[in-house]
């Protein structure tokens, strides 16, 4: 049974990363090419798209390729608490402004559920995301002070 939890979380943790981390860049790129038209944004400077896209499209890009990268590396753990932390505070800061300003149309609705998939993974695994850095942790530390490499004291 232990094997079969253990082999679900890895799982998890997977499908968090390549899944999330895809689907980020994607979003930055729609975005980058259709903002005004998707997100009903109208600017009176063209510097003003301009800074909005760097953040909001360069941002969102960075995170998914940063979480790529943990996934090549094949730091699921980091990878997929890196996806689910964004996604609750997309969650979390979505909701306040669909109830602060009544915003409950079908795009944020839209937009919301899969941002609140990565906060329900979140609260249900999170002594697994923290027990898992708490490990990388360690094994960094060690790495600092033995003359052996990271990749050894892993394995």
């Amino acid at each position: 049974m232990f094997k079969l939890i253990r082999w679900i979380d890895g799982s998890l943790f997977k499908l968090v990363t390549w899944i999330s981390g895809s689907l980020f860049i994607v979003y930055a790129v729609v975005i980058w090419v259709w903002m005004s038209d998707l997100l009903g944004l109208a600017f009176t400077a063209r510097d003003g798209l301009t800074s909005v896209r760097a953040m909001y499209c360069g941002l969102t890009a960075a995170l998914g390729l940063q979480i790529l990268v943990f996934g090549l590396f094949r730091l699921y753990s980091i990878a997929a608490s890196v996806a689910v932390v964004a996604l609750t505070g997309l969650a979390l800061v979505r909701l306040h402004g669909m109830i602060l300003f009544d915003a409950f149309t079908f795009r944020q609705v839209i937009g919301w559920i899969p941002e609140m998939i990565g906060f329900v993974v979140l609260v249900v695994r999170w002594r697994r995301f923290l027990a898992e850095i708490r490990e990388i942790a360690q094994t960094l530390r060690q790495a600092k002070t033995s003359t052996r490499s990271p990749a050894e004291l892993v394995g």
